[in-house]
């Protein structure tokens, strides 16, 4: 058992360049908090799992397949595993949790 909070995880930068936090890694799941800045994107592209995202603060647009969800804090939006994705930030800091399921760690 474990206890963090998480202001004293580390930031890291992603496989895309993003800010994030790692706060669950095993073979069921994998947690991060992904940190946008002002108008940052995550460019599309695709997991083999199931992604689930939840807002933390801000606004911004998750796109799915070509539809564009408008999203702020406590929004949650599901992906499907293989489905094209992609996030962007309104001219706000953007955060939101990113659970993949079951775990997975994307080749670099």
């Amino acid at each position: 058992m474990h206890h963090h909070h998480l202001d004293d995880i580390d930031i890291e930068k992603n496989i895309r360049g993003v800010d994030s936090r790692l706060l669950v890694d095993h073979k069921a799941a994998l947690i991060k908090q992904l940190i946008l800045k002002p108008l940052e994107r995550i460019p599309t592209h695709q997991v083999p799992v199931e992604v689930t995202f939840f807002v933390l603060e801000g606004e911004g647009y998750i796109t799915i397949d070509n539809h564009r969800y408008e999203v702020r804090p406590h929004s949650i939006v599901t992906c499907p595993k293989n489905k094209i994705m992609e996030v962007e930030a309104k001219n706000n800091r953007f955060t939101f949790l990113n659970i993949k399921t079951p775990g997975f760690k994307p080749q670099k």
